[in-house]
């Protein structure tokens, strides 16, 4: 499972999850903080990551539709949610804990004929609270492609 973390993930998390026999990136180390979602996430998929773990939502705009058709080339978006996700927001032991609690899923997700495409992890809850899967996916992004294609 390779793993690449944003660079909203704390920097220790890649050499904790490395020691657990992870394949774990930081977009640090790989010049990638302060690039924009959208070359973030190709970077993922043009790279053969499994996933990408990061704590942004990419909802709007530029980096739904960057998540979205990263989602469709085969890339899982492991999003861990914490009190107000603002910056600095989840200790790294927490992140990593999320994580850890949440293997198994996450390595579901991530086999070839899965269909989920999202996670999002609540870190007050300790749940999976959100699945998106492929369909989910396709659908979203057929809207947003013809709404741009509209005007």
């Amino acid at each position: 499972m390779r793993l690449l973390l944003d660079e909203n993930m704390s920097l220790r998390l890649a050499r904790w999850l490395s020691r657990r026999g992870y394949a774990a990136d930081h977009t640090k180390p790989l010049n990638l903080n302060s690039r924009t979602d959208s070359v973030v996430l190709a970077f993922a998929v043009a790279h053969g990551y499994d996933a990408i773990i990061t704590k942004d939502h990419y909802a709007r705009g530029e980096a739904r539709l960057a998540a979205l058709r990263a989602m469709r080339a085969g890339l899982r978006i492991v999003e861990l949610r914490f009190r107000q996700n603002k910056r600095g927001s989840g200790s790294a032991e927490e992140q990593l804990r999320l994580i850890l609690d949440h293997r198994e899923e996450i390595e579901r997700a991530i086999v070839p004929d899965s269909l989920v495409r999202q996670l999002v992890v609540n870190g007050a809850t300790g749940t999976v609270t959100r699945v998106i899967t492929i369909d989910e996916v396709a659908v979203a992004l057929r809207r947003l492609e013809q709404r741009d294609a509209e005007g």
